[in-house]
Order: C-alpha cells, then structure tokens, then sequence
C-alpha cells in the first residue's frame, strides 16, 4: 500500500465512520419519536457532533508538545466538546427535548460502536493493525519508551532510551542516573532519574502487501509467537549472508541500499543549525594556510584569493555510536565509511566547490562548479576518472537542500528526493572488500571528510553532516561467539525457501536474526507503513 494508498484508506475509513454515524442518529431519532427524523438531518448531526474530535486532532497536528505537558485539561476540554455539541446538535436539529436528545445521543453512540467494533475487527485482521515500539532496537528510525533532553551547549533536541528494565506490562523505566551524549557537539548530559515511563512511537502496519527487502516488517518472534516484533528485512529467502565493514551481503553481493529511499537510515553527525557555545574537537575546523572558512552563525562561509584552496575538515571520529543509546564509550567504536552531506541555501559565486572523502586507500570528490554549471563525481585514488556529470537543470537549484552521498559503493548527487548524478567506484562484492587492506579500517585517512573552495566566494546557510547505518555482524556483536548467538563468528547465515533476515537499524542494541535466527513467512504480519503518533513524529515511510 503506498502513501496515497494509505490516504485514500483514511478517507474511506472516516467517511464510513460519518455515514455510520448518521445511520446511527436517524434510526435513534426515529425510534425516540423525534419531531424531524431524517437521514439528512442525522448526516448534519454526524458532522457536528465530528468536529470536536476534528479540532483536537487539528490541535495535536499544530502543538502537541505543550498537549503533552498538560493532558489533564486537554483531556477534559475534548470530553466536554464530544458531549456537549452533540447533545446540542441532537437538540437542535432534531428539535427534541434535552432529554430525548439525550437518550438519542447515547443509544446512537452504543449502536455506533458496536457496529464500528465489528469492522475494525475485520479491518485490523485483513486490511491493517496499530503497534506500540517498546525499546529502541530500531532507533533512530523508530523510537521505544525514550526520554527528550535538549543539550545545554547546543540546544539540540536529543532522544534517549530508557533502561531496559522490566517494569510490569512490557515497559521500561529509568531507575538510575545515565549520561548521554549529544553527538552534534559531543557535550555530555546527565539524565535525571524520572518516575514514570513514556511510550514509544505507535505505527500502522500495512498487512496488504508482500514483504521485501529494507521494509519495516512487523512478525511473531521465532520461538515466542506470543510476542511481536518489529525489525527491517534484510536477507531473503534462499540467500546466504555475510558481513564485512558495516555492510551486509547476499550470495556474495553488496546490498545497496536505492539512494531515491530510506532517508530514515542517515544519522546526523553534525548540523549547523546548531551552535555549540563552547566548541571542542567535534565540528569543522579550517585546515592548512591561507583564507579559512568562517562561521556566521548557521551558515559558512569562504573566499578563495589568488591561488588559494579555504579548506574545513570535520574533526570528529564519524561512528557508530548512537546518541539514543546510554552506553557511551562503554565499547569500542566502528568507523562508519558511508556519508552524506547535506547543503542548504549556497550561495556559490564564480568558483567551484569541492567535497572530498577518503577510506581505506580511495578517494572520491563531489565539484559543483558555478561557472560551468555542473555537478561532477571523481574518484581520485588510487586512480583517477570521472564517475559521473551532470549539468544543472532547470529544475535545480543550489538555494535549495542539496544532498551529496557516498553509500554502499555508490557515489550520488540528490536534490528534492530525485537523483541527479551517479555512479558506482569499484566496490560491489564480498570478495573486493575483503581485498581492501583489513588494517586501513581505522587508520588515519579513514573517514577522513573535508570541504574546499577553489576560486570565487561561497556561503553555505546549512551544513548537515550524516552517516549511514553500521550493521555490526555476529563476529563483532560477539567476538566469542556462544549459545546467545544464532550463528557462530565468521559464519554466514543460510537462509531457507521460506526464511528472512532481520535486523534492527539500532544493530548495537538490537534483539535480531542474528541473536534468534530467520524469521520464517509464515511469522509475517505486514509492513509498517506510518507512525501517527506522536504527532511530531508522524511520517511515512516508503
């Protein structure tokens, strides 16, 4: 089911909610006496009695933070409206007594619910079912009970999950103070212990359609079919899986992952939009003699003079620490090689700005040249040619979110969801990664990001720095391998005629295959397609 797919689903459900509704009122009416019993007169009462719930959700969409610190009064204030203007609409368009509208309000509410009781069983059965996440194995894309904290250097907004603590019915508590740390400026953030818990994101699970690979799959957990989970499939039936640097393999292929898709999988390292007031070794820093960047405040800035090259380099270790995780520097970190960077407003004059990476002996460099209007993809090392160029279009704009990526051995050129240069550089199988020198995984160049300008002047309003999802493999979860392991280090996993991997995008924290082995088909119950609440958090994914 796609996106308008879904939005159609919701149009057709509330419109069947009002005809019910007013089914409902004008047969209530009809048997109370009424003095107007008509469908019409039921229709108007059904769409009166409609707009209290409407307001409140409109009230949800527009702020839902300050609804969330004072539910009580919200709470009450919704009761009242869903009382009150229906007994009046009754009143009033049925021309009946307080009484009578009442008795009508009430018997139609009764008949209404049980007749909507029935199809939401049929609905939830065939059509479509809600979840609650209660841990965070699938964050930062779905997110378990979790506290917000915003960091007091930058006052970035950072989500941290609760302790994995039974606390009775499933949920988690936070039973002791934890640090955080806020992976924008690196400053660190002690969480106070609370009392009570908080949900996690709920989500509507799509049962309509078949299961493929990257999808959200919701499934009864092998051997505990009494328990539901929710993780992203990876490995398909009659695949054999491996891993190497953070990637996963199928029959020895590269899984990559589409670059017009699965947005939710980037992490943010760095974002501009947030200005640490003391700054420390995470951020980007000028680099070498001559002209430097300069920040002025979100944005930088840079002007090339003579012959000179202002290059930034971003200072920070680019890992696969998850800040939503509260065991920071309780294990040794992974480099994470896949980046994007992500430009906003730029403002480039008369030069051409270049955005360099390099990892275990390559080198890759993003040009967008202003003169020649061009965006072009190189790799440098070890040897030199052109990956891919494209020239701007008429529908390209560099004032708007230019996204440039390196990813699962592709390089691209993104704007508005839509690819606009690409190109592949010699990484698509198990056997080249292996091939790579093990020993420049973390050496020195490893992950080595940087930003130039070479001739003319640049201002950047907003520079985010995000890096792709680290799948540890068995070997790295647990290096000593065990009973509490699927699959012993080193190992692949063979998947049979009805079987699928799956893992969390949370991989350090994550309860998956590779802990309970394949999750056959039949434990399949459908894709999840939205999360509706809370509401800023709502999105869909693809």
């Amino acid at each position: 089911m796609s996106t308008p797919q879904l939005l159609g689903l919701v149009g057709v459900l509330v419109a069947a909610s009002l005809l019910i509704s007013a089914i409902c009122y004008w047969l209530m009416a009809k048997l109370f006496r009424a003095g107007t019993a008509t469908f019409p007169r039921g229709l108007a009462v059904a769409v009166c009695s409609a707009m209290p719930s409407l307001l409140a959700l409109g009230a949800l969409a527009w702020n839902s933070d300050w609804i969330e610190q004072c539910p009580v009064p919200f709470l009450l204030a919704s009761f009242g409206l869903n009382v009150l203007v229906p007994l009046i609409a009754t009143a009033v368009i049925f021309r009946a007594s307080v009484w009578r509208s009442l008795g009508i309000m009430i018997a139609s509410g009764v008949l209404a619910g049980c007749i909507g009781f029935v199809l939401a069983l049929g609905v939830r059965a065939t059509v479509a079912e809600a979840f609650e996440i209660p841990t965070g194995s699938m964050a930062p894309t779905l997110f378990g009970s979790h506290v917000v904290e915003t960091c007091p250097n930058c006052r970035r907004e950072i989500a941290i999950g609760m302790v994995d603590v039974a606390a009775g019915e499933g949920r988690f508590v936070r039973p002791m103070d934890v640090e955080a740390e806020c992976v924008n400026c690196g400053h660190r953030i002690r969480v106070a212990p609370i009392s009570s818990d908080s949900t996690g994101d709920r989500i509507l699970v799509d049962k309509t359609v078949d299961v493929e690979r990257w999808n959200l799959a919701v499934f009864r957990k092998p051997g505990e079919p009494q328990v539901d989970y929710v993780k992203r499939m990876i490995g398909l039936p009659g695949e054999t899986i491996n891993w190497h640097g953070g990637e996963v393999f199928a029959d020895g292929n590269l899984l990559r992952k589409p670059p017009d898709r699965l947005d939710s999988l980037w992490i943010v390292v760095n974002d501009s939009a947030f200005v640490p007031k003391e700054t420390g070794e995470r951020g980007w820093t000028s680099d070498g003699d001559g002209p430097e960047w300069k920040r002025d405040g979100t944005a930088w800035t840079a002007a090339a003079e003579g012959d000179s090259t202002p290059t930034m380099r971003y200072g920070g270790e680019i890992n696969d620490v998850y800040e939503y995780n509260h065991d920071i520097g309780r294990r040794q970190p992974y480099t994470v090689t896949d980046v994007m960077l992500r430009l906003t407003d730029v403002r480039l004059e008369g030069g051409e700005l270049r955005f360099d990476w390099k990892w275990r002996g390559m080198a890759i460099r993003f040009e967008i040249n202003d003169d020649a209007k061009l965006f072009t993809i190189r790799q440098r090392e070890p040897q030199s040619r052109e990956i891919a160029e494209q020239a701007f279009d008429s529908s390209s704009s560099l004032t708007e979110p230019i996204e440039l990526a390196i990813r699962d051995g592709q390089a691209y050129v993104r704007q508005g969801g839509r690819v606009l240069a690409s190109g592949e550089f010699g990484l698509s199988t198990l056997t080249a990664f292996r091939e790579l020198d093990a020993d420049a995984m973390n050496d020195g160049e490893s992950g080595d990001v940087s930003m130039s300008l070479r001739g003319g002047s640049v201002r950047v309003g907003r520079l985010e720095l995000l890096r792709d999802v680290y799948f540890l493999s068995p070997a790295e979860i647990a290096p000593g391998g065990g009973p509490h392991v699927f699959i012993q280090p080193g190992e692949p996993i063979v998947l049979g005629g009805d079987e699928f991997l799956a893992l969390g995008d949370n991989s350090s924290h994550a309860l998956d295959s590779r802990f309970w082995g394949p999750v056959p088909q039949d434990a399949l119950i459908g894709v999840a397609k939205w999360i509706y609440w809370p509401p800023r958090r709502a999105r869909t994914f693809d």
